[in-house]
This record gives C-alpha cells, structure tokens and sequence, in this order.
C-alpha cells in the first residue's frame, strides 16, 4: 500500500493515527503543521515516508492511516462502546437486582457467548 498520499497532507486535513501497545487506542486527529520531514498533530509527528510516529519502536507505537467514513465510523463505535463499558459497575450488586432483570440480564450474557462461571 503506498503512503505518498501523506506527502500531500496539509494542515487542517483529518487522519487516523493508529497505536499498538498496551492502554493504547486509536483516533483521529488534525495535522497542525507540516515540515520537510514531519506532518504533525497536535500531540506528535509523523514521518512524512512511512507514516510512523517519532520514537515508535518494535513494541509500542503510531502510525497514520487515511481518515475515511469507514474508519471515523468504526471510531465512534469503538468510543461508544469504551463509554459504556466505563459506565458499568465494576461488580454489581446482583442481589439489588429483581428476578425480572436478572432473568433478562442472563438471557443477554448466554446471547452473547459470555464464559461460564468458574468455581475455584
């Protein structure tokens, strides 16, 4: 896949900047400012060759991809999804819970493949 179309990025233009590494997760920014070698947002820059961020090694790292309505949807999934994920208990209190909707809470989680309890 070539990168020379971020040869011609320019400032003000949408990206996606990518990230492997633990705790890391991606999203889009905007190139606030472009040089010889770099085109940068507002937090780092990025080789203007390779798309790689500045110090992005074997075992973390950025890179930039194409901002296209496919990955700025999947974004916004992904964000809404890390929301509520956030917003859930982190160990809830089943026995406040009615019979009703522990019956329907159960249905979801055997819906959704979720693990079985294991008993130590």
């Amino acid at each position: 896949m070539s990168n020379e179309w971020i040869r011609e990025l320019k400032v003000g233009d949408v990206v996606i900047v990518r990230h492997h590494g633990l705790g890391s997760y991606d999203y889009a920014a905007k190139i606030t400012r472009v040089t010889s070698a770099y085109v940068w947002t507002a937090t780092s820059g990025y080789n203007r060759t390779t798309g790689r961020k500045r110090g992005s090694d074997a075992w973390t790292g950025s890179w930039l991809e194409r901002a296209t309505p496919e990955c700025i949807a999947d974004l916004r999934a992904k964000k809404m999804h890390r929301q509520l994920v956030g917003s859930m208990p982190d160990s809830p209190r089943w026995r406040d819970y009615t019979d009703d909707q522990l019956r329907r809470i159960k249905a979801i989680l055997d819906e959704s493949g979720a693990p079985e309890r294991i008993e130590p």
